[in-house]
């Protein structure tokens, strides 16, 4: 069915392409607002002292970047949230016309205080792509939230819960493949990224 009758007429599976979209987005943003929450030792249930728990955009991204947890896991999630955001920011800002296999999207901006248009062309497939990264992204925000969990509220002694089984060296929190784990700074040795008194 085609919304013909509408103001801007949009076929069905380009709306539930866009839809799909800005679900996955959605859903990804409001993990990592937890996990910036549960990742700062400071943070209380008063809105103040969490500002960024319902941030956006380039301040999400700096946000995440600053969770507290040993390693460049928080790094590693910021970037990809960062290089997620720019298609993001085409797609749910700007208008769309469409083809069989493609959308382009005019986005109007302002850069440096000048009006500016925006466009981007992008494959229906590639769309898809994103959409998995976005619940790949997804999935790794929900181990991190659950390895936050299960530190709080002893935050500051997260880092010396974070010891390798193999040699007892200092062990940072990473992203390997669609896992986190930890790494030994020491050997490399990789283990769960599950704390020691917490592990089941």
């Amino acid at each position: 069915m085609t919304d013909s009758e509408g103001w801007m007429a949009i076929s069905d599976d380009v709306a539930n392409l866009l839809g799909r979209f800005v679900d996955n987005s959605a859903w990804l943003d409001d993990v990592l607002g937890e996990a910036v929450v549960l990742g700062n030792p400071a943070a209380t249930e008063m809105a103040e002292s969490t500002p960024d728990l319902a941030a956006s955009g380039e301040r999400l991204v700096a946000a995440v970047r600053g969770i507290q947890v040993p390693g460049p896991l928080a790094g590693m999630l910021a970037d990809r949230l960062a290089k997620l955001n720019e298609t993001r920011n085409h797609l749910v800002h700007g208008v769309w016309l469409w083809s069989d296999d493609a959308v382009l999207v005019m986005r109007r901006a302002l850069g440096k205080g000048e009006r500016q248009v925006k466009y981007a062309s992008y494959k229906y497939a590639f769309i898809e792509d994103v959409i998995r990264e976005y619940q790949v992204v997804g999935k790794l925000a929900d181990r991190l939230v659950e390895i936050l969990m299960s530190n709080n509220p002893a935050l500051e002694a997260m880092e010396a819960k974070y010891v390798c089984e193999v040699d007892g060296g200092r062990t940072e929190g990473v992203i390997i493949g669609e896992d986190i784990v930890q790494e030994c700074t020491m050997c490399g040795h990789r283990q769960p990224a599950v704390p020691k008194d917490s592990a089941p």
